[in-house]
């Protein structure tokens, strides 16, 4: 994890810059088991914000990693399955 990247972008978010905060913080945070929680919310932000697309990617990306337990991956499926639903593709 790289402090700098993370310290950016938690004083983007501060600063009302969210965009620039989250991709940041993505960037800082690998996924992993120590970080899944975080980039859970993180997706669920972005969904939230009307920004269904970029948590879709998200997703998708946590998915491709190998190190994920199989109920870590059913978690992040059904995140990925509410990211299509609220994107209005299903």
């Amino acid at each position: 994890m790289e402090q700098g990247a993370l310290l950016s972008g938690l004083d983007a978010l501060i600063e009302g810059q969210p965009d620039s905060g989250v991709d940041a913080l993505l960037t800082a945070l690998d996924v992993g088991e120590d970080h899944l929680e975080t980039h859970l919310a993180i997706g669920a932000l972005l969904r939230e914000r009307g920004d269904s697309d970029k948590a879709v990617r998200l997703h998708q990306k946590m998915l491709a990693r190998p190190a994920l337990t199989q109920l870590d991956r059913g978690r992040v499926e059904l995140e990925l399955a509410r990211d299509f639903i609220a994107g209005g593709r299903v």
